[in-house]
């Protein structure tokens, strides 16, 4: 159980330095916990899109060392192929996934090599329970950086007029789906939902 754990210290295990967006995520959160006063230990893992001249702050350089440390808790957000490279105490994986069911290998790497999961919606939290996911899940959900949102921009009106507007945040990656997501619009907006 998580306190049980050594609450004082915490070893971050995964990719610090690259564009994606859950290096982005991992950065932010490891700076937040930083400011906070957690003793943070970071063992950067090389892998998808690193590179090694990606500028990282010095609170987060100042912490690297590539060692475990074996009392702390563990954390990484990465692959679930991943998970069996954590060395800790208690071992959390952060982890979402945006459809149904989750690949029966990352619900083997989930059940055998963590202690907890945490996901940031209850959305995800029923798709890792419905694919078989028998660890602690907890729900975290994303914050957002006061320093990089703009409260004073004002909603604009989108000149149209189609019937079905919708927003989607994504990343142009073919997994996103941007595709199957602009041919279903195309077939709403031609009525053949309605």
């Amino acid at each position: 159980m998580l306190k049980y754990a050594n609450m004082s210290s915490l070893t971050y295990f995964g990719i610090l330095r690259a564009p994606t967006s859950w290096a982005k995520v991992t950065r932010k959160l490891c700076e937040a916990l930083v400011d906070k006063g957690v003793d943070l230990n970071i063992f950067e893992r090389k892998g998808f899109l690193y590179d090694k001249n990606f500028k990282i702050s010095r609170r987060l350089t100042s912490r690297i060392t590539n060692k475990f440390r074996e009392d702390d808790i563990v954390f990484c957000f990465e692959h679930p192929s991943i998970y069996k490279y954590l060395r800790g105490s208690y071992k959390i994986g952060l982890l979402i996934y945006e459809t149904s069911a989750l690949p029966k290998e990352w619900v083997k790497n989930i059940n055998e090599f963590l202690d907890l999961v945490i996901v940031p919606s209850s959305f995800c939290k029923e798709v890792f329970i419905k694919s078989g996911v028998d660890k602690e899940i907890r729900i975290i959900p994303y914050g957002f950086d006061k320093a990089e949102f703009n409260f004073n921009i004002k909603p604009f009106d989108i000149p149209t007029n189609k019937r079905f507007r919708f927003l989607s945040i994504i990343n142009p990656h073919k997994r996103e789906g941007l595709v199957e997501l602009l041919i279903e619009y195309n077939d709403v907006e031609m009525g053949k939902y309605f």
